[in-house]
């Protein structure tokens, strides 16, 4: 591997030594999060387990839902059960000032949710899949009062080396998903990959992570490891 190959692996992932860690930290191989409970379905099929990952951050384990309501979406809110008066939390994620997107057909997927405009999962009292059209509550999980949030660990952006890399603040979710906000990537390298591994920087000797693109804007990028 030549030393350009090196400085965009190196670009692309120096936080292998704080994954590692973390993943020792915490509870063994499934560890996703604090659990919150089960989503209770009564229309469409919803299924999944929820996680909370850190102050802003959902986690559903195999959620499934058929696809078919009109105008349905994840929905939280304060009030005692599902309301109206709950909002969104846009999935997958948008950038500000674009509309949400109606929730399509998922099953068995793994979802991360970010709580929009500084909310916090001390604010809420549910997470609901609803249908505003209709104001039908699809299905549901209530956060449990005394809920003890994990925090998240955060890391630096990439350092930007090559290929006009850059992204937000990196943030590890759990022992298995590192968050990325606003990733950018060329796609020029030829043989470029997200890599992990043990060991105070980078080297040959770690892992592929896939990653099913090749050229990132403004995008908000998980890697399952």
């Amino acid at each position: 591997m030549d030393a350009t190959s090196l400085r965009l692996i190196s670009g692309l992932l120096l936080f292998a030594y704080t994954t590692s860690h973390f993943t020792r930290a915490n509870n063994g191989p499934n560890y996703y999060g604090k659990h919150i409970g089960l989503l209770k379905n009564y229309a469409h099929g919803i299924k999944g387990d929820v996680y909370a990952v850190d102050d802003t951050t959902i986690f559903i384990k195999g959620f499934c839902y058929d696809g078919t309501g009109p105008d349905a979406y994840f929905w939280v809110g304060n009030t005692s059960t599902p309301t109206p008066q709950g909002y969104i939390v846009p999935y997958p994620e948008i950038k500000e000032g674009s509309d949400p997107v109606v929730l399509k057909s998922y099953n068995y997927t793994d979802i991360i949710l970010k709580l929009p405009n500084g909310k916090r999962i001390r604010d809420i009292k549910w997470l609901s899949v609803w249908c505003r059209r209709f104001t039908v509550n699809f299905g549901d999980v209530y956060i449990p009062m005394n809920l003890k949030v994990p925090k998240a660990r955060q890391l630096p952006e990439f350092s930007r080396l090559a290929h006009g890399l850059r992204s937000g603040n990196v943030t590890i979710l759990d022992c298995k998903t590192i968050y990325i906000p606003n990733l950018h990537y060329d796609g020029a390298g030829p043989d470029a990959y997200f890599w992990v591994g043990n060991g105070s920087e980078p080297n040959t000797f770690g892992i592929k992570v896939p990653s099913e693109r090749k050229r990132y804007t403004l995008h908000v990028h998980l890697l399952l490891v």
